[in-house]
């Protein structure tokens, strides 16, 4: 075997390791994504159940339920504090579409993220902190949610 064969013999071999690399390498790149995604899509699920769990305290509940009719109703304090618990949950909301913008956050978890706001912004107390704070948001958010069909907020 001459130096010219051993030449090529190992060309081709750091041409196979060079692949195998790339193979290796976009194997471990999907996989990273992948857990990417689903870090992102439990944060977004443990922020969501946080915050619903907040509204379940007697006093936010009463201060909704109050809201939902007439926000003139509420003295300033019971408005500053619809103000707070609602910003906290749009907040939220405009995480969820940001992440979901990104491709980080999948459609079976989006679409009832959706649904849930749509619903919300019917409420007479949310409208009123969306007005007031909507400026407080990120543009396309606000754009999405201004174009978002609203439906019955039940309770």
């Amino acid at each position: 075997m001459n130096w010219d064969a051993i030449g090529a013999m190992g060309e081709i071999v750091g041409a196979f390791a060079v692949v195998v690399s790339l193979v290796y390498l976009a194997i471990q790149i999907r996989r990273q994504s992948n857990e990417s995604r689903a870090a992102a899509m439990q944060e977004i699920a443990v922020g969501f159940r946080e915050s619903i769990a907040s509204f379940s305290s007697s006093e936010l509940t009463e201060l909704f339920v109050k809201a939902k009719t007439d926000v003139e109703l509420l003295s300033e304090k019971e408005k500053f504090q619809l103000i707070t618990s609602s910003a906290r949950a749009l907040r939220l909301w405009e995480e969820a579409y940001l992440v979901h913008e990104k491709g980080r956050l999948e459609e079976d978890l989006w679409i009832p993220i959706v649904n849930q706001l749509s619903a919300l912004m019917d409420h007479a107390g949310v409208k009123y902190v969306w007005k007031m704070r909507k400026e407080f948001y990120n543009e396309k958010f606000r754009k999405f949610v201004d174009g978002l069909e609203t439906t019955d907020y039940k309770i």
